[in-house]
């Protein structure tokens, strides 16, 4: 039969390669044998599955390149901000780390690995104890992963062929003599530090167990509130990338209400200009005393230096406030443009320096 983990074969209740794989093989078929797996790579969820679902008594041989994740970065704080590990995907670590673990630790489990050749093919290969009861294969694109198998739904595109055979059956020992030809030529140790293929090398399933191991840790509250802060503000890292950025910013970073700011405050207008052009808006929302004001006058700055003109909008209150502002700030902004505005009573439009302000009634403060 063919498995795309998409189309259902209703006769048999079998849309996955997993579910081909539980329902002849699992605690519930009542079957016992080996489990031969060659796989391009595999993830700690798929271990934690066959932890879970398959009998403790099958014996497995697993062959494989690698492990997702193997560039990780090997900082404490680093490896829990790295790309692949999101907020999401560290809580199923740590529920299926120690469940990986367990398996690879079971004596009836052995592992050998294609490296540093990658390991291309894709096979399973279950062998029942009992001769009078059915063997089977899948052969195909499914790697050991949720998306090859079928347990997490992804837009793979993936395409299997699954048989149930007697171990006796020609295509079945083909496949059989196949795997035994690869698993006799897999490497049993490797290097345990992959940066240096000198270092002492270490059986593969004890270097696996350690992979996994190191991705398995407690994080402290003060590491999860680093992770917090990187989810939110890691776009900011590489502010200054890229040469148009480069070029505009340093227009803006010769010019007198640049060098007026705090550090803090120039981070905080560079975040401004970086939203407002990559969505057309943006919130400021610091604290009284931080110098919110001087920080919209750079943004304004910049915007000027980049031949675009600013409109001021500002509730009433805050006309005075601004008026002066602009009237004591004369050489941090350009002094140009009228801005024709459509009749808009109550509201009315003045201009300070060049730049066109609108003092906004309460009721109209959201700003677009």
């Amino acid at each position: 039969m063919l498995i795309d983990n998409k189309k259902e074969n209703k006769a048999l209740n079998i849309t996955t390669v997993w579910d081909f794989v539980d329902k002849f093989s699992g605690k519930e078929s009542g079957q016992v044998g080996k489990l031969d797996v060659v796989t391009g790579y595999f993830m700690i969820q798929t271990l934690a599955k066959l932890y879970d679902s398959i009998p403790e008594e099958t014996e497995y041989r697993i062959i494989s390149s690698e492990m997702v994740g193997e560039d990780y970065n090997k900082d404490l704080i680093v490896d829990l901000l790295s790309d692949n590990l999101d907020i999401d995907r560290i809580g199923m670590i740590n529920e299926d780390a120690p469940k990986a673990i367990a398996f690879l630790e079971r004596s009836t489990v052995q592992m050998r690995a294609e490296i540093p050749d990658f390991c291309h093919a894709k096979a399973y290969l279950f062998t029942n104890s009992n001769p009078l009861n059915q063997s089977y294969y899948v052969t195909g694109s499914s790697n050991l992963t949720p998306a090859g198998m079928g347990l997490k739904a992804l837009p793979n595109v993936e395409l299997n062929i699954a048989k149930r055979t007697g171990a006796e059956e020609v295509e079945f020992k083909e496949i059989k003599e196949w795997y035994d030809d690869i698993w006799s030529k897999a490497r049993t140790e490797v290097p345990e530090d992959s940066d240096d293929k000198k270092s002492a090398k270490i059986p593969v399933k004890e270097y696996f167990i350690r992979k996994i191991k190191e991705y398995f840790r407690a994080y402290s509250p003060e590491e999860i509130y680093y992770k917090i802060l990187f989810e939110l503000f890691n776009s900011d890292l590489n502010l200054e990338a890229g040469i148009e950025h480069t070029r505009d910013m340093s227009l803006l970073q010769t010019t007198k209400i640049w060098n007026t700011l705090f550090p803090f405050q120039q981070q905080g207008v560079i975040s401004l200009i970086k939203m407002l052009r990559k969505y057309n808006g943006a919130i400021q929302a610091d604290a009284v005393g931080l110098g919110k004001t001087f920080s919209a006058l750079a943004v304004i700055k910049y915007f000027q230096t980049q031949n675009y003109t600013t409109i001021l909008l500002c509730p009433k209150k805050l006309e005075q406030n601004w008026t002066q502002q602009l009237k004591a700030s004369p050489s941090f902004l350009m002094p140009e443009c009228t801005t024709a505005f459509p009749s808009m009573r109550p509201l009315t439009c003045s201009s300070v320096n060049g730049t066109p302000y609108m003092p906004l009634p309460r009721r109209l403060l959201s700003l677009s």
